[in-house]
């Protein structure tokens, strides 16, 4: 079985679908992996290093297309390139299913199978398989960053000659993977933070370092008020009109 690995292509894109420590996993269980050149340079992984884990390295990108069964690459493919797939193979991806029709439908046609990293379920039984949990992850960490680094003054209380000046409010709409990562980057970078959990019935119990309550309270009563207040705001959840 050949196990193939083409660059990415997207100019944003900085991910690569393996590194040299996976591919000697599957190098070691009798896997042929064949990689395009340069399919780490972003990640800072070198042409050799996946010589040394055992891989070939291709320079033809069409020739890692055509000849591997199992394809793995970090964004969906260009339509142009989903008949060089080899027929029978195995595409593994995100691929956005429910806008990329067209997309779907080629590959059908094609026969290729096609695995779309998004939809694999956060179950126990899949959770190896969870590409998105890190990401979001990364992202509440980074929203953090993006924001402090426009705010324009410091997070964190500072004390100076001239006197004290107050931490920075930021205001996190939601708990999630991504809302539990901003809150805890927040609280590093010495912030004043206000959580904010979205409830079912459209309600929101409200944490704040400030002031130290925790209740349940509409969205005119704390989601409004807050975020005029608020330094930095890092909405996780959509909550149409409330931040107007």
């Amino acid at each position: 079985m050949q196990i193939g690995v083409p660059k990415e292509i997207d100019p944003l894109e900085t991910r690569c679908a393996m590194t040299p420590e996976a591919a000697l996993k599957l190098v070691r269980r009798g896997a042929s992996v064949v990689v395009e050149a340069g399919v780490g340079a972003t990640c800072h992984f070198a042409d050799e290093t996946y010589v040394e884990a055992g891989c070939r390295v291709e320079a033809n990108r069409d020739a890692v297309l055509s000849a591997s069964d199992i394809v793995l690459r970090v964004c969906k493919p260009l339509h142009e390139e989903v008949g060089k797939l080899k027929k029978g193979a195995c595409h593994v991806s995100f691929l956005d299913p429910f806008n990329e029709r067209e997309l779907i439908g080629a590959l059908t046609e094609h026969g290729v199978s096609a695995m779309s990293m998004e939809m694999v379920p956060r179950s126990t039984r899949a959770q190896k398989l969870d590409a998105l949990s890190s990401q979001h992850s990364l992202a509440g960490y980074y929203m953090v960053l993006l924001a402090a680094e426009r705010l324009g003054k410091a997070l964190p209380m500072m004390m100076t000659p001239a006197g004290k000046i107050q931490p920075a409010r930021v205001f996190v709409i939601g708990a999630g993977v991504a809302g539990l990562q901003a809150i805890a980057t927040a609280k590093r970078l010495g912030a004043r933070r206000v959580i904010c959990f979205l409830h079912r019935r459209g309600f929101f119990a409200v944490e704040s370092d400030e002031e130290g309550l925790a209740e349940s309270l509409g969205i005119d009563a704390i989601v409004r008020p807050a975020g005029r207040l608020a330094d930095e705001i890092v909405r996780i959840v959509t909550v149409p009109g409330a931040l107007d």
